[in-house]
């Protein structure tokens, strides 16, 4: 086991200012887009319902003009029947209007909500109601572009499990229990995260120091919850000592990390069928080492600024062992409309191979999801927020002290995002519709 200092420097405001440059360098390229964006707030305050339908219908007519296609009769609620909009160029018009569509939300939310927390202020709730508009505004008309949006308007938005295996075996040569010490940490961010955003936390609090057997009965419960029939998604987060494809419990036991995946397929879960599933590993997937390299950036390096503290903690050890079983899954049958493993997001600290950095403060992967969110999930959707992620964890060091050598060494990961969804996963907090 190596002594470790985790450099983790506070970002605080840093992290605003860097990358809602997003934002404004948008919103300055285009403003042409901020009369739309003045046109969706002012209907906002008339009737959302019927001005989202009728605009959307109008974009449609004004297509079909200059276009000569002929405008498809709507169902017996007054919508255009979706199947109609089969055209190439219909759905780029779409694509092109959830491009403006975000762009307003931009214009409206980046520089007067800095964390979406403060939605919930009174004083906000005029702009709330403005983004609960071009929110589901964005939702209806993803329905006719090429990619979709997830509905996302349920209240609670989803159900949130969080295991947290904490105490290990004694390391060898010595008899007290090893401690992930800062884990708990994590746990508790992403419990106050979670419910800031209106997670319901299964079982009201983190799962700790389960045998396998236990967490997987936990898991495949949790799967078939039918509460999940009432709610738009599901986040899964476990932590834990890891290597690739598996995760350890308190035992050492090894637990294929496929196999829990597949207890929330399409056919294991249905209550989570067409929904977003999100799952958070902050665990090892190795013992290899990430010593960085040098690399020529022109731009400021805005995501890493000179470290204002440091914390001293243990390093994750992992032994490299494969994994022993790997589940298989029969193919879909025919008569299924997507596939059983649709719509997951997979979330993991680092990439296969290699090691997850913990400090005493909790991990720098946990530390920046819960930044991220709290400053973006109002703005963006999850890929583009895990993309900062990605970036900043990969800027910021952990320096590891070899306990025999006294030897310091700085150390990097590179977290990964794995999907299988088809559709943009907005998380809309305060929206309810």
């Amino acid at each position: 086991m190596e002594q470790v200092i985790v450099s983790i420097p506070h970002y605080g405001r840093y992290l605003h200012n860097a990358l809602h440059s997003f934002h404004l360098t948008s919103n300055a390229t285009s403003s042409t887009g901020s009369g739309h964006g003045s046109t969706a707030r002012t209907a906002a305050a008339t009737s959302p319902t019927l001005d989202r339908d009728e605009e959307i219908s109008s974009l449609f007519r004004s297509f079909s003009s200059a276009t000569n296609l002929e405008e498809p009769e709507p169902n017996s609620s007054g919508r255009i029947v979706t199947s109609a909009l089969t055209n190439e160029g219909m759905e780029k018009t779409f694509d092109n209007k959830i491009h403006k569509l975000k762009l307003s939300i931009s214009n409206l939310l980046s520089e007067k909500i800095l964390d979406f927390r403060h939605l919930k202020l009174d004083a906000n709730r005029e702009i709330l109601d403005q983004y609960t508009s071009l929110a589901y505004t964005l939702y209806e008309t993803g329905k006719y572009a090429n990619i979709p949006v997830y509905r996302h308007f349920s209240s609670p938005k989803g159900l949130a499990i969080i295991i947290n295996e904490l105490t290990y075996p004694p390391p060898k040569g010595k008899t007290d229990p090893e401690k992930r010490e800062g884990s708990k940490k994590d746990a508790q961010n992403l419990e106050e995260l979670f419910k800031a955003m209106n997670f319901e936390i299964y079982n009201g609090s983190t799962f700790v120091d389960l045998k396998k057997q236990d967490m997987l009965e936990c898991l495949e419960i949790f799967a078939k919850d039918e509460l999940h029939n009432n709610y738009h998604s599901c986040i899964v987060v476990i932590m834990g000592h890891g290597n690739n494809g598996i995760i350890w419990d308190i035992e050492g036991k090894p637990i294929d990390i496929q196999h829990i995946l597949n207890l929330f397929n399409g056919e294991n879960a249905p209550g989570l069928v067409g929904k977003p599933k999100l799952f958070i590993s902050q665990a090892c997937r190795g013992g290899n080492s990430d010593y960085g390299v040098p690399y020529n950036d022109q731009q400021e390096d805005l995501s890493r600024p000179d470290p204002s503290s440091s914390v001293e903690d243990q390093f994750e050890d992992v032994v490299n062992e494969p994994s022993k079983k790997k589940l298989k899954q029969s193919p879909a049958p025919g008569s299924k409309k997507i596939s059983i493993s649709a719509d997951f997001f997979e979330l993991y600290p680092t990439v296969p191979t290699m090691p997850a950095s913990r400090g005493k403060q909790g991990s720098m992967f946990i530390d920046t999801i819960c930044k991220v969110f709290y400053e973006f999930a109002h703005l963006n959707d999850l890929e583009e927020m895990a993309m900062m992620i990605k970036r900043l964890v990969s800027r910021r060091h952990y320096t590891i002290t070899d306990k025999l050598t006294q030897e310091r060494k700085i150390k990097y990961q590179q977290p990964q995002l794995s999907t299988t969804n088809g559709a943009r996963y907005f998380m809309f907090p305060c929206v309810y519709i």
